[in-house]
């Protein structure tokens, strides 16, 4: 018999850190991603995320296929300071009109 009251009060103190898993990409498969989100306006997190879904979902039923278990959600986030400092060095080659440099970056 299931205690629906543990249950209740175990989901209500899930966090993400209770699930979180670090994960580093190689090039290889960022293209791979890249070229399944070709043609269509999805970002590369969000190719990233529904590839993960489909894999982690595939997993899961793989032992369980009489109960069709669903992943609710994946958050991805990025190690973000190399990206956000060449952005802002992008802009700051705008600002400048110096649009070879602008260019090169791209």
């Amino acid at each position: 018999m299931i205690d629906y009251g543990r249950a209740d009060w175990d989901l209500k103190r899930v966090n993400s850190s209770d699930y979180t898993v670090e994960v580093k990409l190689s090039e290889e498969q960022i293209q791979v991603w890249k070229l399944a989100g070709a043609g269509n306006d999805s970002s590369i997190g969000m190719i990233l995320k529904k590839s993960l879904i489909s894999e982690i979902e595939l997993v899961l039923n793989k032992n369980n296929e009489d109960q069709n278990l669903k992943v609710a959600d994946v958050n991805i986030t990025f190690k973000n300071a190399l990206i956000i400092q060449k952005l802002m060095e992008r802009g700051d080659a705008h600002k400048q009109r110096d649009w070879h440099k602008r260019d090169r970056m791209n």
